[in-house]
């Protein structure tokens, strides 16, 4: 698990302990978190991310994050399918007012959404959105990189032919405005990933 602050846009193991807001345009904010690994690592299988916002007017807003790898030198390592389509890593969406959680399906690595009814986001009230990950199984030799992307847009739209369309259909129905992502000990917005005994 890798807890993210937004003071230093890193990532690490130990919990943040100040809270700490990072705020996005809601029409097309972008926020990149970063860890490095001091050893090889090898991550498998679903990953989820927790992220705990609020919005001072959008009502609905599209999250897209992406989990990738980057080189000692910070350059994304893309791997690319053929012709020329480029791989992000792992990806996740979900619509914020998609939210609600089935809580008797839904584990920490694999939030299942009922998708049953909207429910707006209210402006100034904080709540937690669960971003189920496609699996994956990535490995990052040491001195490599783990940059988490958490964006409103989908920054890689080719990648819909491994993953798909968004999991709710329509637009959402106000982009004008500012999401703030909250982390820190009170809002412990984080990436949950399984990792693989070395």
């Amino acid at each position: 698990m890798f807890h993210l602050d937004a003071n230093t846009s890193t990532m690490t193991t130990a919990l943040v302990q100040p809270q700490i807001t990072a705020d996005l345009d809601a029409a097309v904010g972008i926020l990149s978190f970063r860890t490095s690994f001091t050893e090889d690592v090898e991550l498998t299988g679903p990953m989820a991310v927790r992220l705990f916002v609020s919005s001072d007017g959008p009502d609905d807003v599209d999250f897209y994050v992406f989990v990738r790898k980057l080189d000692a030198a910070g350059e994304p390592l893309l791997p690319y399918l053929p012709l020329g389509v480029p791989v992000p890593g792992a990806k996740g969406q979900l619509r914020a007012s998609h939210r609600e959680l089935d809580s008797a399906a839904s584990t920490d690595l694999v939030p299942v959404h009922r998708h049953q009814s909207a429910h707006p986001l209210t402006p100034g009230e904080v709540v937690s959105l669960d971003v189920p990950i496609w699996p994956v199984a990535m490995a990052w030799h040491a001195g490599e990189q783990l940059e988490l992307l958490i964006s409103v847009q989908d920054l890689f739209p080719t990648s819909a032919l491994i993953t798909g369309p968004p999991a709710a259909g329509g637009e959402p129905t106000g982009d004008n405005g500012t999401i703030t992502l909250w982390t820190g000990a009170s809002y412990p917005s984080r990436l949950i990933v399984n990792r693989v005994p070395s």
